[in-house]
């Protein structure tokens, strides 16, 4: 009777365990995801300092105890986010966006995690991806030169 009820207990805890380390990939990944929203909009505006601010602020989050959801895109997402916090200059900045882009993608694809819609806007010109939580297209790559210039090419729906 004992080992039934120890057994029925470690069930127990290791569901509420499961379900901890589900929020906590949420969590994470949401996190991320906000301070990555920080980082194109300060490229929409074209303020590379504040792009450099924010992608500190991404590293710091990233290099911080989480989850392991995002354990296969971190050194990626680290060599990105360290470009772009490393200068000033957009067009660097811009280059290095693409590839922290890209990961973020395969993240929200993977993680299923996110509390609202998430939309991968495509620009042609530059032919990259960008995430954004608005359908409104607003441009991180050229900015109030080509501000509109995009298209929606996936909607991830939780």
């Amino acid at each position: 009777m004992k080992s039934i009820i120890n057994y029925l207990l470690g069930m127990v805890l290791l569901i509420a365990g499961t379900r901890v380390n589900a929020q906590d990939n949420k969590s994470s990944f949401t996190n991320l995801l906000n301070n990555y929203i920080n980082i194109k909009n300060a490229l929409v505006a074209g303020d590379g300092t504040k792009a450099k601010f924010e992608a500190s602020a991404f590293l710091t989050l990233l290099n911080s105890p989480g989850s392991s959801s995002i354990q296969s895109e971190k050194p990626k997402l680290q060599e990105s986010a360290r470009k772009i916090a490393a200068s000033t200059d957009l067009k660097l900045q811009r280059e290095a966006f693409a590839g922290l882009s890209d990961s973020m993608a395969k993240l929200a694809k993977s993680n299923g995690s996110a509390a609202q819609a998430i939309y991968i806007d495509y620009c042609p010109m530059k032919k990259a991806y960008w995430l954004s939580l608005d359908k409104a297209i607003k441009n991180p790559y050229y900015g109030n030169s080509m501000l509109t210039c995009g298209n929606i090419s996936d909607t991830i729906q939780r």
